[in-house]
């Protein structure tokens, strides 16, 4: 029995185009079983033209036959397993077996049809055996593989969108630019035919275009060696710098003193790093990525056979629509009757159930937290890596561990001698300028100082000590500035290496919070997974147990109510036979012999006998005369014939007579009437 939703899907695709039947629920309710019928077979009607017959015209029998083939041709099965009662039901116009049948019906109609159409070439006829080997059934059954083949290709190339029309189009005009180019080739081929020499030059024309050809080859094969270059390139530095991750963040490291080996934190790190990053992955793998793989897949699935499926008309996407809503609106009533029916008390599973939900719930929300963290671990990763690029093109080689540290303590001690030196060198810039100014003093009061100073140091024999000073003071003013571009340097490169340290350090300052909760929730999602799990297996495994109860009870019932029927009608049947047969014998055994049975019975066979008696003198009679009765009916049949040719020869003469009056008037006048003489 269809349920009151279902009913509503029915009405409503009946009043829809093309049956427009303009039915309520009321008026649907209130069919007599040939109207119920009469509706099954315009359904019918609609998925095989073969079907449009009027009932009238045709038995109850030959009409339930022919619904049952038809049925059995669209594969459909019945919500009734015994076949007498469904042919019993179909006969009597049930709407317990009506109604599915039209909800199946006009639930699938445009694959009905199809199916329909295609029975009526697929289906197998039943030959004996000894005709399989036949010449003409092997020709029906290559001819069926034959149309298969052919009905695959229409639809391929009906789903596959191309429009009649359009290929037309497209073909002609493709004619017509391959006439033109046929006319552009002739009009070429005539103006070349007077060149000398014409052979050679379509020889090299014909080996340009191969070299042009070959040239684009070794361009696209150019272009992706480049590819696969720049790949490798990434790949490999990719892997150098694992690898010196890997030889910088060693497990060990030797102590020089004692000789022994003192184990290194570092290693430790590392390693419980990459078994988080394991663990990661693994998770991402087989949960996260499987989950969505399978999406992708179920995803790619959908739109493969939404692509293989034929393109759909307004009318078929408008039914889906309606189809859809229908179902959604279902699914909402089931879910509002489930809500009522399930009592919050009775109900001891709902505890578990909320439980779950909001372990998933905090699990999907945890998830898309550790994928944001882990989208953000990666820009940082991308961002390291590009650094750690830019410092190796210059030319310098990425410094970590203990490494790094030995050279930020060098980088301190050399600031701080840097800047020792500096304030020095400032010192002795102002002592140099004060110098500069006492020089310049003395030599606006004596312009012969040089003089003066170079005879002072030959004197002396320090010859050139002038010289020697100027020279020196370039010198130490080129390293001045040398120095300074060498501490501008130091300074960006520990810059740098600051920044980039702090970055990691905040990074995984922020991260490790999130990491050491994720695994907090990770281990209680694990527990009450086990638990989930545990209590989901002793739900199913009641709720098997339950429902094979349930269904050995409900068979046991099924089989006594069909046993109760039948011994309730074998008890009415019976019941009434009692009550006829003691009729009967109360009418043998009454002693007026006007109701008796023997009296009644003698005199019905007396009537019997003599009408039997005159229907056999009526049978001597007709042989009798049958013979000179055929011969009278003979003579009868001439006697109209000659009637029939004088009325004709009579019409004849009188339209003549008509139009030749005024020559046989005495012809007239003499001719009277014909008559016969026997």
């Amino acid at each position: 029995m269809c349920t009151p939703t279902e009913i509503q899907y029915i009405v409503f695709a009946l009043n829809q185009a093309p049956f427009n039947k303009d039915l309520t629920l009321v008026s649907f309710d209130e069919k007599t079983p040939l109207e119920l019928l009469q509706l099954l077979n315009d359904v019918f009607v609609e998925v095989s033209t073969d079907h449009n017959i009027d009932l009238r015209d045709e038995t109850i029998e030959m009409t339930i036959e022919r619904f049952i083939s038809f049925l059995w041709v669209l594969k459909y099965k019945p919500n009734v397993q015994d076949p007498y009662i469904f042919k019993t039901g179909l006969t009597a116009g049930d709407k317990h077996i009506i109604h599915p049948i039209l909800l199946w019906l006009l639930q699938r109609i445009p694959d009905l049809r199809k199916r329909a159409y295609l029975a009526k070439y697929l289906i197998t006829i039943e030959v004996p055996t000894d005709m399989i080997t036949d010449d003409v059934y092997i020709q029906y059954k290559d001819k069926q593989d034959e149309f298969k083949e052919v009905h695959k290709i229409v639809d391929k190339i009906r789903s596959s969108g191309f429009e009649p029309d359009a290929l037309k189009r497209e073909v002609s005009k493709l004619e017509e630019e391959k006439a033109q180019l046929m006319e552009r080739i002739d009009r070429i081929r005539r103006k070349v035919q007077e060149l000398p020499n014409i052979e050679k030059f379509l020889e090299a024309a014909r080996g340009l275009r191969l070299e042009m050809e070959m040239e684009d080859k070794l361009n696209q094969k150019l272009d992706e060696q480049k590819a696969t270059l720049a790949l490798s390139k990434q790949r490999s530095q990719r892997v150098s710098a694992t690898l010196r991750e890997l030889r910088n963040m060693g497990l060990g490291k030797s102590d020089e003193e004692s000789g022994e080996s003192v184990p290194d934190t570092n290693g430790e790190i590392f390693l419980q790093k990459l078994e988080d990053e394991v663990k990661t992955n693994t998770f991402l793998v087989k949960e996260k990525l499987a989950q969505e793989m399978k999406e992708k897949q179920e995803w790619a699935e959908k739109l493969r056979r939404v692509l293989n499926e034929p393109s759909l008309t307004d009318q078929a996407r408008q039914q889906l629509l309606n189809e859809l809503t229908i179902l959604r609106r279902t699914i909402k009533d089931l879910t509002t009757a489930r809500d009522q029916l399930v009592n919050p008390v009775d109900d001891k599973l709902n505890l578990f159930r909320q439980q779950a939900n909001l372990v998933e719930k905090r699990k999907d929300e945890k998830d898309a937290r550790l994928k944001d963290v882990l989208d953000d671990l990666e820009e940082v990763e991308k961002e390291h890596t590009s650094k750690k690029t830019q410092i190796e093109a210059q030319g310098a080689r990425v410094l970590r561990g203990e490494e790094l540290e030995t050279y930020v303590a060098g980088l301190r001690r050399k600031t701080q001698l840097y800047r020792k030196s500096k304030a020095e060198l400032a010192e002795l810039r102002t002592e140099g300028g004060i110098l500069a100014r006492t020089v310049e003093i003395l030599q606006s009061r004596d312009s012969h100082l040089k003089e003066f100073l170079g005879e002072l140091a030959a004197k002396k024999g320090v010859t050139g000590f002038d010289a020697t000073v100027t020279k020196l003071e370039e010198v130490s003013q080129a390293k001045a500035e040398t120095d300074e571009e060498k501490s501008k340097t130091l300074e960006e490169i520990s810059k740098i290496v600051t920044e980039i340290n702090n970055s990691i350090k905040e990074r995984r300052n922020k991260l490790s919070p999130q990491v050491k909760e994720l695994r907090q929730i990770r281990q209680v999602s694990q527990e009450m997974e086990v638990t989930y799990n545990e209590k989901k297996q002793a739900y199913e495994s009641t709720k098997l147990s339950l429902d094979s109860e349930k269904g050995k009870l409900e068979q046991e019932w099924r089989l006594y109510q069909d046993e109760c029927e039948r011994e309730e009608s074998r008890y009415h049947y019976l019941h009434s036979m009692n009550v006829i047969i003691d009729a009967q014998l109360v009418k043998a055994q009454e002693k007026d012999g006007k109701n008796a049975f023997k009296e009644i019975y003698a005199k019905r066979i007396s009537e019997q006998e003599q009408n039997s008696k005159q229907l056999r003198e009526k049978q001597k009679e007709l042989k009798e005369t049958h013979e000179p009765n055929l011969k009278q009916r003979e003579a009868f049949l001439d006697l109209r014939k000659i009637l029939r040719k004088k009325l004709e020869i009579y019409r004849t003469g009188r339209a003549d007579r008509k139009k030749n009056a005024k020559k046989n008037d005495d012809m007239e006048r003499g001719a009277g009437f014909d008559r016969m003489v026997f």
